[in-house]
């Protein structure tokens, strides 16, 4: 039993050694073995521990990258930061530096391209030599097998832009082309190396998208000593070798390196700051430039460039310009696109050049048939699009800048006489049929000016489009009568009944008040015939009493005194309401003559001041309109004297310019009341409110009321002029 417990604790060690020495070998430690591992295996975050060299780092500090002698991977110093995987010294990534060599301890990482390192504490060992650049391989340095390696790469600058703290250099390699990146210490003046001959040392960085997929490749360099000048480009861009303009890329013997080439002819369109086009003979090419020269047909030039085959048709491309005078413009060929469409086919299909030659570049003159006008949408550069059709051919004009008033008022079907500049078009992938020349898949004009299209035939304005959308306009237009009368119909007829329902109450109205106002006269007139007249009598047979039955001495307290008053203070209050009842009718005055009378009767019997001011010229009102208005002014009157006790009150009048509204206000200086008052109900004994707003109602009008204690009283009335039937008098 002891000795198999003896051989348990025996067998346990030796798993624990042995798990040990598998975890240990588990650790990568070569560049090699990163790179090797497939994107899920590098997924994993398997551990690594390596010692390296740093061969370039981000101005940024975001990355760096590392080699050792096996491969080289990138860095990841922001992405281990973000995933909380650096735990080390801050003070260690801030002197990393290309020609260092670290001690790096971390964990795979995917990569967006090839495998990486996210490092988890890294040490600075020193110094050390740069690891040896290999020669570039185009297979490899292009495809992005290189990437993050040192490479040497030989080529042609054919021009540099800012980039950073530094320059970017357009480098061809023949084949291929890249960007060399380099701080500005690393190059004093870019401008001189253009067209010279250089051999690169630098990291390749292999541009990728988000699938993850190669689409370019440039050339990461951060010391001065890695960019050696092989061949200096010649003191002047003119210097180059001269060429005719139709051997920019003929066949060589020899392979052609990319250098500037430089060529002659005469100016035959100018986009300046863009591009432009030279003709000598029978080619023409296009040529691309940023210079500021300004360039106009006819100039005789020389222009050294690059060649550029970015259109399938070898053009120049940094192009600069020295005007040596100026030339005839050659005249336009007369040929239509349709032809020339087909002998650049029957030559693709031939295998042979086009005969005379491809008409590319070259200003041509010819009939068309305008299809479409199609304005373009960019507001930087005004660029006019018309679509034609020669011998069945469909191609494009394009108008660049301009004006463009005259082309846009072409109409479609227009018979032209058209001038350009021929571009052709090609596909980046040729047909399998078209063998050894790619024949172009289309065509485009290019008009120098809104001159080069003339109308010389204006189409038939009935059109098959026309005759339809005519059509449909009338159909629609049938339609929107039956629509707009049927509408009308029915608007008439709710206006008739409206207007019957409020015809009907305003002749009800009308007669009410007619009839209430022969009763009130007929009630004045009894008033004042019997008991108004017994009262007179009364008084004089009392005063008459009192004068003859009693001495001078004992007259002060005789009841017959007392009674007498009485009799004078009836007799002045039914006076005044004979006088009110009767007052109201016009009798064949005017309004503001009886609203003036009514006025003056209130002001004497209460001695208080009434004004009454007109603003514009009041129209003749009719009975009904007249009296209602002077009803709603004597309430608004009596309650001014008897209720808010004012001492001045105002009556002021408005008639609008037009004669259709007449607006009665009567203000006054009394006591005022609470705005809640005016809303109370005619139970609350406010009988005089109400009446004068359900007159102003009748009328079709508004009646306002404004009044707050102490501040007086507004009674605002806002009625419109109607014609109302005073026959039914």
């Amino acid at each position: 039993m002891k000795s198999l417990r003896h051989w348990g604790w025996v067998g346990f060690l030796l798993a624990l050694v042995l798990g040990a020495i598998q975890a240990e070998a588990e650790v990568l430690s070569r560049l090699s073995d990163v790179r090797d591992l497939s994107r899920e295996e590098a997924a994993k975050g398997l551990p690594v521990h390596v010692r390296c060299v740093v061969t370039w780092r981000d101005p940024e500090g975001v990355w760096f990258t590392a080699q050792d002698g096996s491969a080289g991977i990138p860095v990841e110093i922001d992405q281990a930061r973000m995933r909380h995987i650096w735990v080390g010294d801050s003070n260690s990534l801030a002197q990393i530096r290309a020609g260092l060599e670290v001690e790096i301890e971390g964990v795979t990482l995917a990569g967006g391209f090839a495998p990486g390192l996210l490092p988890r504490t890294l040490r600075v060992m020193g110094e050390k030599p740069m690891p040896e650049a290999r020669m570039m391989i185009p297979a490899r340095f292009f495809g992005g097998s290189d990437s993050c390696e040192r490479i040497e790469v030989r080529g042609v600058v054919q021009g540099f832009r800012p980039w950073r703290d530094g320059w970017a250099l357009r480098m061809e390699a023949n084949p291929g082309s890249f960007t060399a990146e380099l701080p500005g210490s690393a190059l004093d003046d870019p401008e001189r190396l253009v067209d010279a001959e250089l051999c690169l040392r630098g990291i390749a960085a292999t541009r990728f998208n988000s699938r993850g997929e190669a689409t370019g490749v440039r050339l990461l360099i951060s010391r001065k000593e890695d960019v050696v000048v092989e061949k200096p480009s010649a003191i002047s861009p003119l210097d180059a070798p001269k060429v005719s303009i139709n051997q920019l890329l003929p066949f060589r013997k020899e392979p052609w390196k990319g250098h500037r080439q430089v060529v002659e002819g005469t100016v035959i369109y100018a986009q300046n700051k863009r591009f432009f086009y030279i003709q000598d003979g029978s080619t023409s090419i296009r040529m691309e430039t940023l210079l500021r020269q300004e360039l106009k047909p006819g100039d005789r030039v020389e222009v050294a460039g690059f060649v550029d085959i970015r259109r399938q048709v070898a053009g120049l491309a940094g192009a600069v310009v020295r005007k040596i005078g100026t030339a005839i413009m050659p005249p336009a060929v007369r040929i239509g696109p349709d032809k020339i469409i087909d002998l650049n086919t029957r030559a693709a299909q031939s295998g042979q050049a086009a005969e005379p030659h491809d008409f590319d570049g070259q200003l041509i003159t010819f009939p068309a048939r305008l299809l479409e006008v199609q304005p373009d949408l960019n507001l930087v550069r005004k660029l006019t699009q018309l679509v034609l059709e020669c011998g069945g051919t469909l191609f494009v004009c394009v108008l660049h800048d301009g004006d463009t008033k005259t082309i846009r008022a072409l109409k479609p079907g227009s018979e032209l006489a058209v001038t350009g500049i021929v571009k052709l078009e090609y596909s980046m992938f040729p047909e399998e049929s078209d063998y050894h020349i790619q024949k172009p898949s289309g065509l485009e004009v290019l008009l120098r000016s809104e001159r080069d299209v003339v109308l010389t035939s204006a189409p038939s304005w009935w059109t098959p489009e026309r005759l339809l959308r005519g059509l449909a306009i009338g159909l629609l237009a049938l339609a929107g009568i039956l629509l707009w009368v049927w509408q009308l119909h029915r608007q008439l007829r709710r206006k008739t009944q409206e207007l019957s329902v409020e015809m009907k109450a305003r002749r009800n109205a009308a007669i009410e008040f007619q009839a209430t106002q022969r009763e009130r006269n007929r009630l004045a007139a009894n008033l004042h015939d019997t008991l108004l007249q017994t009262m007179t009598g009364l008084n004089y047979q009392l005063e008459a009493c009192e004068s003859e039955s009693l001495p001078v001495a004992t007259r002060k307290a005789n009841h017959l005194e007392t009674a007498r008053r009485m009799v004078r203070r009836g007799q002045e209050d039914l006076r005044g309401t004979v006088w009110a009842l009767r007052v109201l009718p016009l009798h064949g005055g005017t309004f503001e003559e009886a609203l003036r009378a009514l006025a003056n009767q209130h002001s004497e019997r209460r001695d208080v001041l009434i004004k009454v001011t007109i603003e514009g010229d009041l129209p003749r009102l009719s009975d009904f309109v007249a009296g209602n208005l002077l009803l709603v002014a004597q309430e608004a009157m009596h309650n001014a004297l008897n209720h808010a006790h004012s001492t001045q009150i105002t009556c002021h009048i408005v008639a609008t310019s037009d004669s259709k509204r007449i607006v009665l206000t009567v203000k006054d200086n009394g006591s005022g009341f609470s705005s809640s008052v005016a809303d109370s109900p005619a139970s609350s004994g406010h009988f005089g409110l109400k009446g004068m707003r359900e007159r102003i109602e009748r009328l079709g009008g508004v009646l306002r009321i404004e009044s707050s204690p102490g501040s007086g009283t507004s009674v605002c009335a806002d009625v419109p002029l109607r014609a109302f039937d005073d026959e039914l008098a």
